[in-house]
């Protein structure tokens, strides 16, 4: 998905309802559709398995919007993103440094 309008290239804005999502020019108002990898949300219908959430987790530790916090990982680094996924929105860590992944509650 492209972050411009196709038509004036100006910058596109979401906007979001209950019953949609799209992607909007202010100045020439047209309206994009998102693509499915364009949504920031990603629900599982079919399992609660972690592996579902690869494209997700492969990510997590790289991702701006996924909140730093201090935590040790087991390879000495003290810093981690956070990421929640699944029914049961499970805490899971994933270093910075090394990318190692742990559930919230399991040492490291």
């Amino acid at each position: 998905m492209s972050l411009f309008c196709k038509k004036c290239n100006n910058l596109l804005i979401v906007e979001t309802t209950s019953e949609s999502f799209k992607f909007k020019c202010n100045k020439c108002e047209l309206y994009e559709t998102p693509s499915s990898s364009d949504t920031l949300r990603y629900e599982d219908i079919t399992g609660d398995d972690l592996i579902v959430f690869k494209s997700i987790l492969l990510t997590a530790s790289d991702d701006p919007v996924n909140p730093k916090v201090e935590k040790k990982c087991k390879c000495g680094n003290n810093r981690v993103r956070q990421v929640r996924l699944g029914n049961e929105m499970k805490l899971i860590n994933s270093c910075i440094k090394c990318k190692y992944q742990w559930l919230e509650g399991i040492e490291a």
